[in-house]
């Protein structure tokens, strides 16, 4: 019986899931029958020992992954920003949010196939290699989302091309181009990280929940892992300073901290350089081998569809690699 009520609860879940809402049914009052079936659904794996996942919340292991990314992306545009380049030259942050401007009458399945849309026209027309997102509910109930770029992209550009995504999804009128999105400041935050990360794993009990995935990440930001320090690095060299000085250094019971006292800044001052050019050169190092290995996966592709199919042109298999490029990139760095 147990059984039974178990895949019952299930199968309703994913259907109410995919299904919209329904004719002059408001999104909170459709996010509602899907949470009523959600926690009876619940109580039936509570009675065999399983505890589901509170709707629309992020696990410790995705918070943990959500931090990964943004520190890491924050990291590699920071080290490497040159103030003499433009901005439009180099990689930057931008940080946006983009909201529907009527009432929110698809499901959040719906809302974010057109996300991906425009993040993807991101991607081939600003050339952003790094995206993250993070999807929540507003007061009224919609969908809105928090979005974090590695290019400069101007605030009407961004407008534009959300706006044109909500014409499509029929929450706009042609010609018409409301204050849909919000560029956030990042200019005079002390702890970057720390700030996005916030917007990206804040929890707002007042809310309805999202229904689906609610955060997500270019699959080469994924990959990316805090820099390691081994012996003979520039980091490992500048411990040993300390550790052959005078400073005294506090008995903490661990084998991976070490905590010392005295004017250890002035001693380090003269290395600090060398440790930064390592930190630079290892996120440069990681970002251009993941980029390689798609040019060369794409070029296999190109390689392979002109032989199978000659008469192709090549300006048309050039789109098409485009096109899929994001595609081949999450095919390639697949564990």
């Amino acid at each position: 019986m147990k059984q039974f009520q178990d895949e019952q609860y299930k199968e309703t879940l994913n259907e109410l899931a995919k299904s919209q809402p329904k004719q002059g049914q408001s999104i909170e009052q459709y996010v509602d029958e899907i949470r009523y079936n959600h926690y009876q659904y619940s109580k039936v794996l509570e009675d065999q020992g399983v505890t589901l996942k509170k709707l629309g919340t992020l696990s410790t292991k995705q918070a943990k992954t959500v931090r990964k990314c943004v520190e890491n992306m924050v990291n590699y545009v920071s080290i490497n920003f040159n103030h003499k380049k433009k901005v439009s030259e180099q990689s930057y942050l931008s940080f946006c949010t983009l909201t529907l401007s009527n009432p929110q009458k698809h499901n959040d399945t719906f809302i974010r196939k057109h996300l991906v849309r425009f993040i993807e026209l991101m991607r081939k027309s600003k050339s952003v290699r790094f995206y993250m997102w993070r999807a929540e509910a507003q007061k009224n109930g919609n969908i809105h989302f928090h979005v974090l770029f590695d290019k400069f992209i101007h605030h009407e550009y961004i407008r534009l091309h959300w706006n044109n995504q909500q014409l499509k999804m029929g929450y706009i009128k042609e010609g018409e181009n409301p204050p849909s999105t919000e560029i956030k400041s990042l200019k005079n935050k002390r702890d970057v990280s720390s700030y996005i990360t916030k917007y990206l794993t804040k929890i707002e009990e007042d809310k309805r929940p999202i229904i689906g995935a609610i955060w997500g990440a270019s699959n080469e930001l994924k990959k990316i892992d805090y820099p390691t320090v081994y012996n003979g690095d520039a980091f490992y060299d500048m411990c040993k300073l300390l550790d052959y000085d005078t400073f005294k250094q506090l008995d903490i019971p661990s084998d991976y901290i070490k905590v010392w006292i005295g004017k250890v800044f002035q001693k380090l001052r003269n290395e600090a350089y060398s440790c930064w050019q390592a930190v630079r050169l290892y996120y440069k190092s990681t970002v251009d081998k993941y980029l390689e290995l798609a040019k060369e996966k794409a070029e296999e592709i190109r390689t392979s569809v002109k032989k199978v199919v000659p008469e192709i042109s090549v300006n048309t298999i050039g789109l098409q690699t485009e096109m899929r490029f994001s595609h081949i990139a999450n095919a390639l760095y697949m564990d």
